[in-house]
């Protein structure tokens, strides 16, 4: 039996993800980008720990969305132009808060 990758739940799989996990964020590492690189803490593990934080008190579809935000948050000025990067994050909240999104 092992750990879940995503939360840290006890697992008996052999992927290394809950269920729950899968259905959120796919549970597994990511390849990442050169923009992702850059960064002094790894995005990818931030992303990780936030998932853990809230995958039981939110939707999975709301989860989505919040971890969506937070990537486009982790990679401001390394990509695209900053005001860009920060109107897709407010779109994922928006979408996390209403369902829909930003109009």
């Amino acid at each position: 039996m092992g750990r879940c990758s995503g939360c840290g739940a006890k697992i008996n799989s052999t992927i290394g993800a809950c269920e729950d996990c899968i259905r959120v964020c796919g549970g597994e590492p990511k390849n990442h980008d050169s923009h992702y690189s850059k960064q002094a803490i790894e995005p990818q593990s931030v992303i990780e720990q936030v998932a853990r934080n809230i995958h039981d008190k939110v939707t999975p579809e709301q989860a989505i969305n919040i971890l969506q935000s937070l990537k486009y948050m982790l990679r401001l000025g390394t990509k695209d132009d900053v005001l860009k990067e920060v109107s897709k994050s407010v779109n994922y909240q928006t979408r996390a808060l209403t369902g829909e999104w930003r109009k």
